[in-house]
């Protein structure tokens, strides 16, 4: 498989009503014929396996990778299998479309080491991971600095050789932030592309709310941690915006600034 160029990673846990569909919007796009596609179930007990058989007799260079329950493991292990000079993950439950991960793929070729999709959403979307993606966003960019909008969005796309430079530990939802910040970190060309987010597929959130920000809370204060507290200087830069500068009407030629009256004394 000399000729992989890319290998696409779908952490999925029971997602049995949206991994087939998924799959067959993946295969129709014209730049699966450069990738291998990485399935990792985090332990489904649902019929996703059932799906996964099925669909691996239809599609070439279709694998799966079984590995304990946390989406942070399950990319981490992708990431550490996976043939590719360059690596894309997204969710299983549709609620990204696999036709805007050529986008993102497109950035990471073009020259960006990281490519992180930021979520637009036309609908109202009250979920408990959404909220507490909310949360994180004033979170992340505020404790750490992140160079991004939506650091929780589950598509993204790097360059395979970005990895060594890290030191990717987290398990669990902590993952996202800890590889933006430690990319961000290590002077990682990181670039955002914009994308349509849609309602779940089918089946059911895998998000607790109190978890979800215990596990985002934790990364983000031991990330902080490893560099002593400081946000980077050119996180500061793109969060700040010039102040426009103050401007006086010019007075005509041989008029002089009138003076201000004294305030009367009481």
């Amino acid at each position: 498989m000399a000729d992989v160029a890319w290998t696409i990673v779908v952490p999925v846990l029971n997602e049995g009503s949206t991994l087939g569909r998924l799959l067959e919007r993946l295969y129709l796009l014209p730049e699966i014929q450069r990738c291998e596609v990485l399935v990792v179930d985090g332990g489904s007990t649902d019929h996703t396996r059932d799906v996964f058989i099925e669909a691996v007799r239809i599609h070439p260079r279709l694998f799966l990778l079984d590995v304990p329950s946390g989406k942070g493991l399950a990319l981490r292990r992708a990431f550490a299998r996976a043939l590719g000079r360059f690596i894309a993950f997204l969710d299983g439950d549709l609620q990204y479309a696999p036709s805007d991960l050529p986008k993102l793929m497109r950035r990471v070729e073009r020259g960006a080491d990281l490519a992180v999709s930021r979520r637009r959403v036309a609908w109202a979307d009250h979920s408990v991971r959404r909220l507490a993606s909310r949360a994180f966003v004033h979170l992340g960019r505020g404790m750490l600095g992140l160079p991004v909008s939506d650091p929780q969005s589950g598509m993204k796309a790097l360059r395979a050789s970005l990895l060594p430079k890290l030191h990717l530990t987290a398990n669990d939802w902590g993952m996202d932030v800890q590889l933006i910040r430690q990319a961000q970190a290590g002077g990682a060309r990181i670039e955002e592309v914009e994308i349509d987010f849609h309602p779940r597929g089918g089946g059911a959130s895998k998000t607790g709310l109190v978890s979800t920000s215990l596990d985002l809370l934790g990364t983000a204060l031991e990330e902080k941690a490893k560099s002593g507290g400081e946000i980077p200087a050119s996180a500061v830069k793109s969060r700040s915006r010039p102040r426009p500068a103050k401007t006086r009407a010019a007075l005509p030629r041989g008029r002089k600034k009138p003076l201000r009256k004294p305030a009367r004394r009481r």
